[in-house]
């Protein structure tokens, strides 16, 4: 019954989307079947290590947000807005408990978590329309076996509002064009907001300007500057922003020294292949800055393709932030929904930039917790998965931006050669 039911997922979905689901459904069925022989512990590979602190990133923010001044007292990076969130969430929990372990164990707090992350992946499921035909089976399928993958399962594991986020991004890529000048508006407000929580999605700004779209660029930046800067005057205005950009770079040198493991960024791809291949790789922060601004801009620039120029965005995000960890990866999401709208094509890249996909967000189990050797001696050491994600999409942002190039050049090459052509056939 399940092998009809997978046939049927399968039977109307193009070759790229067909990759997709059969590259990351034959992944997970090997992690399960690893976590059968290992007892469980190739699971540790995966998620986060510390096991009492599953979920905190939800309920240590709701802690946080108590505080009268979170950015002094407790040192948090999250923007202002983030706390009236987790304000409104705080005051559903039990009042006699003080701290975040207690709400975390408390039947109640995992009840309100519990239908946040439901209501959550039925918002993303109506958002992410992988299919529009078939049976309720056959649009599900995908959009389930999506939120199996990795960067979802570190996400619901540690709370992340990463989560909530994406919801808004998908909304403003969904509707930011949009004949409906409500939804268009609505598309602005929902990008403000994201950038509001996260602050790295002011990235996919960028596609307003690629698109002309100048009055709405300028108003998307009237909404975020209201969004983001308004509610920090709950605490001290200016100064808390200021704190808050402090604490951001304080508590990245921090997590650097927490190992390489479940970091996805260009910085921690090229730190570990120093250490393996013995070459001095480690970039400057100013290389790293330049790499990822020169991809980025060239694709941008160049590329017409949706998916592409929002999986250069996605990856600039990713590459350069310090704290990238596996549910970053979730940004990649919105480059591959927009993959999957495209509709059907053969094309040879096509198939390797959705096999590059399957490798970002399906599991790898195998190799323990410390596959190249590298020492585990740390919070975060560096397994399969971390290895394979990171260079998979190291590997998608030169490819596209290489793509760019060659569709910029080969026109002008073919006109050069067939002018020298020309030339050679009037000489005889």
């Amino acid at each position: 019954m399940i092998k009809n039911k997978v046939k049927s997922a399968l039977s109307g979905s193009t070759v790229t989307q067909r990759i997709f689901v059969i590259g990351t459904l034959a992944l997970l069925l090997h992690c399960m079947l690893a976590f059968g022989l290992t007892e469980g512990r190739s699971f540790f590979s995966l998620l986060h290590p510390d096991r009492n602190d599953t979920l905190m990133d939800f309920f240590n923010s709701i802690y946080d947000a108590t505080y009268e001044d979170p950015y002094v007292e407790k040192g948090n990076i999250y923007p202002a807005l983030c706390f009236l969130f987790y304000k409104f969430f705080g005051k559903l929990l039990n009042q006699d408990f003080f701290t975040a372990l207690q709400w975390r164990n408390d039947q109640a707090g995992l009840v309100l978590y519990t239908f946040l992350l439901i209501f959550s992946c039925l918002v993303l499921y109506k958002l992410i329309r992988i299919r529009d035909d078939g049976s309720l089976v056959e649009k599900l399928f995908p959009v389930v076996l999506l939120l199996g993958t990795v960067p979802f399962w570190y996400c619901f594991e540690r709370g992340n509002i990463i989560l909530q986020m994406l919801i808004l991004l998908l909304f403003f890529l969904r509707f930011y064009k949009s004949e409906n000048k409500f939804l268009r508006e609505a598309a602005l407000i929902c990008l403000a907001i994201s950038v509001s929580i996260k602050i790295y999605p002011v990235f996919f700004g960028l596609l307003l300007i690629k698109d002309k779209m100048w009055k709405e660029a300028s108003r998307c930046v009237l909404y975020g500057a209201a969004v983001f800067f308004l509610p920090f005057f709950l605490y001290d205005g200016f100064g808390s922003v200021i704190q808050m950009v402090e604490n951001i770079f304080a508590t990245d040198a921090k997590m650097q020294t927490f190992g390489l493991g479940y970091r996805v960024n260009i910085s921690n791809t090229l730190d570990f292949l120093s250490r393996w291949t013995g070459l001095d790789l480690i970039p400057s922060d100013t290389f790293t800055f330049a790499f990822v601004g020169v991809t980025t801009a060239i694709t941008l620039i160049f590329t017409k393709e949706a998916w592409k120029v929002q999986a250069a965005l996605a990856g600039a995000i990713i590459l350069v932030a310090g704290f990238s960890y596996t549910y970053c990866l979730i940004y990649m999401v919105l480059p591959l929904v927009t993959f999957f709208e495209k509709g059907e094509s053969h094309g040879f890249l096509d198939k390797v930039y959705m096999i590059l996909f399957v490798c970002m967000f399906a599991p790898f189990a195998f190799g323990g917790v410390d596959p190249l050797g590298l020492g585990t001696d740390c919070l975060y050491p560096l397994g399969a998965t971390t290895i394979i994600s990171s260079l998979a999409l190291a590997l998608m942002v030169v490819m596209l931006t290489v793509e760019a190039i060659y569709r910029v050049v080969r026109p002008k090459i073919a006109e050069h050669i067939a002018a020298r052509a020309a030339k050679n056939a009037q000489s005889a």
